[in-house]
């Protein structure tokens, strides 16, 4: 497992390339088959069939940034509106520092064009810190 600012540097890295992140024969357990074949359904149907890609649980911009990565390798002509979840209570405390990192980076603010949801969890911080 690499730390968060690693995670985020590959990422970046992997968005800014033009070649493919993986091939046909990429080896596939069961949750990676699910992940791909959902984001392979978005990319099939008309856009206008989905609103926004909420993350939840999430915890760091790599969240935000892999979700980007998904979208353009699967080939979603007009990606979705990524939405990041904060829910438990440390992602809550920590929510500002993702966003200011997010915003920093400037292939993302590009690609926002100044617009950013975001969602706060109730009922699982709620659960986490009463």
């Amino acid at each position: 497992e690499w730390p968060e600012e690693k995670r985020q540097e590959w990422l970046l890295s992997e968005l800014r390339s033009k070649r493919p992140l993986f091939g046909a024969n990429l080896p596939k357990t069961e949750e990676i088959a699910d992940v791909l074949d959902t984001f392979r359904v978005i990319s099939e149907l008309p856009s206008d069939n989905f609103g926004a890609y909420v993350i939840s649980m999430t915890t760091a911009p790599s969240d935000v940034l892999a979700v980007e990565l998904l979208q353009r390798e699967c080939r979603i002509k007009n990606p979705l509106r990524v939405v990041p979840l904060f829910e438990k209570l440390a992602d809550l405390e920590a929510a500002p520092a993702a966003l200011a990192r997010l915003f920093s980076i400037d292939w993302y603010k590009n690609k926002i064009k100044g617009r950013q949801e975001v969602m706060i969890g109730y009922s699982d911080s709620g659960k986490d810190c009463g």
